[in-house]
């Protein structure tokens, strides 16, 4: 195997594993060094395409040596967190919580001076002002749910007029007169199992969501569903945490990290929908993290600028 390019996977992925999912994976030939999982390419065509591949594999060489200090760095920081925590332990031994000589690790800062556990210190922290577009401007109601399937999504999309008999009239009008609809935080979170298809299924539900051509017939009861044509949700995509890699795609026998492909997916396939540039970004450990993470939205914006001259 090829020397390792975030050695923080291999606690996710091991050599041994990740050699069994290269010899198992096929070569995408249009882009050297990049392998897929078996059947991926066939199951979903419009969107494991050449071009949308090459995209995420150029991002994915452009941030990660940054990604790769980060991660390293989110090692540090636990290893730290485990020593001062069990000093800590010790010398609160017989002390009550409540008393004001308590010690623990927030706060503290590492030898490198950071403050690895809690906020920064208001000396630290820049102030900043954020341009939010309009179409999320207002109240934020936000119910979460995956787009893993058809039905799933398009429930989710039409939520505000799937009124319940029962319900009471003032809701009704109170909802109406607010003007506003909910926003649809689009799940794909890592509390479930990184099945890479139903990463694959939501990116393909959530084009059909933006573009309003998502439909689905439910074979065995015959129920169709469609989007309506007013009231539907604005979906907010949740990508992973920084943490997983993904086995299903191999670049020199390197996993991909599974935040950036699925982040890459879905503004390449979405990226001329200002709404669709909408993202939910969970478990961010400190302001390092964050400073990644505007590294590889920025250069995501560039790449997409470089093909799309009117973007």
């Amino acid at each position: 195997m090829p020397a390792v390019d975030i050695p923080y996977y291999l606690d996710y992925l091991p050599k041994s594993l990740l050699e069994t999912l290269d010899a198992q994976s096929e070569a995408a030939d249009s882009i050297p060094g990049l392998k897929v999982a078996k059947g991926l390419r066939q199951q979903f065509p419009g969107i494991e395409t050449d071009d949308a591949l090459r995209f995420v594999c150029e991002l994915y060489e452009a941030v990660k040596p940054e990604l790769n200090r980060i991660l390293q760095k989110r090692g540090e920081d636990r290893e730290f967190i485990d020593r001062v925590t069990q000093q800590c332990t010790v010398a609160n031994a017989g002390r009550d919580y409540l008393d004001p000589d308590y010690q623990t690790v927030i706060g503290l800062k590492n030898d490198s001076g950071n403050v690895v556990v809690g906020s920064l210190p208001d000396a630290d922290t820049p102030s900043a002002t954020v341009s939010v577009p309009e179409f999320v401007q207002g109240f934020q109601i936000t119910l979460f749910g995956p787009p893993d399937t058809a039905k799933m999504a398009i429930n989710a999309m039409n939520a505000l007029n799937r009124v319940p008999a029962d319900e009471p009239e003032i809701v009704t009008r109170l909802v109406q007169e607010s003007g506003t609809v909910p926003r649809w935080g689009a799940d794909n979170e890592d509390s479930q199992t990184p099945i890479m298809s139903n990463f694959l299924s939501a990116c393909e539900n959530l084009v059909g969501c933006f573009d309003g051509t998502l439909r689905f017939e439910d074979p065995v009861s015959g129920k169709k569903y469609e989007l309506d044509e007013s009231g539907r949700s604005i979906p907010i995509k949740r990508i992973p945490g920084l943490a997983l890699p993904d086995g299903n795609h191999l670049l020199d026998g390197n996993p991909l990290p599974l935040h950036l492909f699925d982040f890459a997916m879905h503004i390449f396939h979405n990226w001329s929908r200002l709404e669709a540039l909408l993202f939910y970004i969970p478990k961010l450990e400190n302001e390092f993290e964050a400073q990644y993470l505007k590294l590889m939205i920025e250069t995501a914006e560039r790449m997409i600028g470089e093909r799309n001259p009117a973007y």
